[in-house]
């Protein structure tokens, strides 16, 4: 299946490179705005309503046969909304014979960490969320794509959890920590992680679009690193340190640390990412690759103005 007409839904630093990869790929790539100033070379700028028919009206005037759904884990509240709007449209859309594909972007960060999870999390595995986290933001917010397969079985519907992103200039989580002077390890703890380098990310997305993938998909760099293996792989000194010395480290490096940040670095976070290599993908860099690779790329803008 060949691209088409595709509309980008955020201008993060992922939905910002799947932009620029596409516009060599699709007919038109378009890119939902709102107060963003510039948009990748080659791509048109769609200011979408914040009403669902009225969007549904935007996707048919314009004719997107492809919808990709990119969510800042930063603002989880906010994804629920969001993802709300844009189900709504997509299936408003399908019946009317426009749009044909929509895949979604979320996150590792779905799985609480915990004593009690899977050393490898599957995807339709139980989970318990703390209320108000981002793990039960972002189950919410997948929730509507859910729905939205459900109640269209014609429409291939695909989310993919993508694992820590390197290589990003907006790096969160393990990947913020591995970019800085020294990396902090919790005393006593040693967790398995896993790392997905964002032109991986890029690839995935392309890859559920082509094969029309549906289903939900874990998406990792191959196999589990130790976290202190991480660290000696970006090539940064380790500190031990307790989980309120922790928090208070990130503050003062100005980090954007998720609510569960401690925990993964108590426990813990892997998935399981059989499905998608079924389904035709396996990520270039494995996940020791791209904890070396989050440790050495500097920091750099990736938006270019015209």
């Amino acid at each position: 299946m060949t691209f088409g007409r595709v509309m980008v839904t955020g201008l993060g630093a992922l939905g910002w490179r799947v932009a620029e990869r596409l516009v060599t790929d699709a007919k038109a790539v378009l890119v939902a705005t709102s107060e963003t100033p510039t948009t990748p070379p080659g791509t048109d700028p769609v200011r979408v309503p914040r009403e669902h028919r009225a969007l549904t009206e935007t996707l048919v005037q314009h004719g997107v046969d492809t919808v990709i759904h990119t969510m800042p884990v930063a603002n989880p509240h906010g994804n629920v909304i969001t993802t709300m709007l844009w189900a709504t449209a997509a299936a408003a859309a399908h019946r009317r014979s426009v749009v044909r594909r929509f895949v979604m972007l979320s996150s590792a960060a779905v799985y609480p960490a915990s004593s009690a999870a899977s050393f490898l999390q599957p995807e339709h595995g139980e989970r318990r969320f703390r209320p108000g986290s981002t793990a039960e933001n972002l189950a919410e917010a997948e929730q509507f794509a859910r729905d939205l397969a459900v109640a269209n079985p014609h429409l291939p519907v695909a989310i993919l959890r993508c694992a820590e992103l390197v290589a990003s200039n907006e790096p969160q989580g393990l990947a913020a920590l591995l970019r800085g002077p020294i990396v902090p390890a919790l005393w006593g703890f040693d967790p398995s992680v896993q790392f997905l380098h964002v032109d991986d990310a890029v690839d995935a997305i392309e890859h559920a679009v082509r094969e029309e993938l549906a289903g939900i998909y874990n998406v990792a760099g191959e196999g589990t690193v130790r976290w202190r293996r991480a660290a000696r792989l970006a090539r940064k000194p380790v500190v031990n340190v307790p989980a309120v010395s922790l928090r208070s480290m990130a503050r003062l490096a100005r980090l954007n640390m998720p609510d569960d940040l401690v925990d993964v670095l108590r426990f813990g976070r892997a998935m399981d990412t059989d499905a998608m290599a079924r389904a035709g993908f396996v990520p270039f860099r494995t996940s020791e690759a791209g904890a070396a690779i989050a440790g050495r790329i500097p920091m750099r803008p990736t938006r270019r103005r015209r």
